[in-house]
């Protein structure tokens, strides 16, 4: 395993923002406490936020390629074309030990890279892509070629191996669930004060699938004597398609329901300031439509801040209704509001949910996760 040269194709690194640039990293400082050289190759990040708090240590073994994205190209082959040609490049000077694609399209290259040889390539999924499988928003064929020669498969969230065992039983045989995985040693324990009583809040970028707009109508309908603050920390990406739009959209029915003296959206806020921001919340409330496994939702859990979810793909994973959450139905507004009412008006439940959302962040300790990514890459590589 050791001195092994890694190819990692990811859609996001750090210090880009999101979930996937996020657990992308942890896999890369993972690799590189094992003395493997990395390179990582991505697409120059739209996003103009950036979060210099996520840093990987060890930069003498790792390399990070970042190109021009290709314009018009959406997901066709044309895609990936320029990420091929930079594996391609390297592969020839060093010759890639592994192939991984972080995300599931992702992929795509690293066959193409690897070509006739024997070498293994991963394929991840990555949340949201489990949803492109269901609905067919992408290229079928491509989705089915990267599944059937890959040589490993792994998901983030257990619905990936069930749309796996839909499509081709036979899958399941070189597929395996790796959760994300959450710090807590020197985490602040959170704790109900009257300076964060009745404030609401949730941690993020909000993009679509967030579906801030359930959380902000379910927040409306809480009575008003046991509410005091939504706190939204994060921001619209704004040049994401449509991202100015759903801006203001978000805003307009902030006003419309009357909130606007009770509803704060700070904007990016690095990753090291989350921890105080959770500190000023009652309950941490996540109305995603689809996720793969929330990294805000565990961090919440790892300072005992309770937590309110819908029941979207990664989340089953993590949380049980009753003992560290509480979950409501995708988009269900009286419900979700029904969540938040309980939270803000039962200390006794506010107790419960804190002790078992500690317990349960617990359990996602990257020591568990870095084992199972070894596994992996041990496994692969004695192909």
């Amino acid at each position: 395993m050791l001195s092994k040269k890694i190819c990692l194709v990811t859609a996001k690194f750090a210090p880009d923002v999101g979930g996937v640039a996020k657990a992308s990293a942890r896999l890369v400082q993972f690799l590189l406490e094992l003395k493997m050289t990395v390179h990582v190759f991505c697409y120059k990040n739209k996003e103009v936020v950036k979060d210099e708090s996520l840093i990987v240590i060890n930069q003498d073994l790792l390399t990070i390629h970042r190109l021009d994205e290709p314009k018009n190209a959406g997901f066709s082959t044309k895609y990936y074309v320029p990420l091929y040609k930079k594996i391609k490049d390297i592969d020839q000077q060093i010759s890639f030990d592994l192939f991984h694609g972080f995300m599931l399209h992702m992929a795509f290259p690293c066959l193409m890279a690897r070509g006739n040889s024997n070498r293994p390539v991963i394929a991840s999924i990555r949340g949201i892509e489990t949803v492109w499988m269901l609905e067919d928003k992408f290229n079928t064929k491509i989705f089915r070629y990267i599944i059937d020669n890959s040589d490993w498969i792994t998901t983030v969230a257990k619905d990936g191996l069930e749309i796996l065992k839909s499509l081709n039983k036979n899958y399941l045989e070189k597929a395996s669930f790796i959760p994300n995985s959450i710090e807590t040693t020197g985490n602040i324990r959170w704790q109900l004060q009257n300076s964060n009583k009745g404030v609401v809040g949730t941690v993020g970028i909000f993009r679509e699938k967030k579906n801030l707009p359930l959380l902000i109508k379910a927040y409306h309908r809480v009575n008003p004597k046991i509410r005091k603050k939504l706190l939204l920390v994060g921001d619209f990406v704004e040049n994401e398609e449509c991202g100015n739009s759903a801006r203001i959209k978000v805003n307009q029915l902030i006003k419309d329901l009357g909130l606007e003296n009770e509803v704060e959206i700070t904007g990016f806020i690095n990753n090291r300031d989350i921890q105080r921001y959770f500190q000023e919340m009652n309950v941490f409330v996540l109305s995603s439509d689809q996720e793969g496994m929330p990294n805000a939702a565990l961090e919440a859990a790892s300072v005992g801040l309770p937590v309110i979810a819908t029941n979207a793909d990664g989340i089953k994973d993590i949380f049980t209704h009753g003992k560290d959450s509480l979950i409501s139905p995708v988009g269900d507004i009286e419900k979700l509001s029904h969540s938040i009412e309980k939270v803000l008006s039962d200390l006794s439940v506010i107790e419960t949910l804190s002790a078992g959302a500690i317990h349960t962040a617990e359990k996602f300790n990257p020591q568990y996760e870095r084992q199972l990514w070894l596994d992996t890459y041990q496994n692969c590589l004695m192909y």
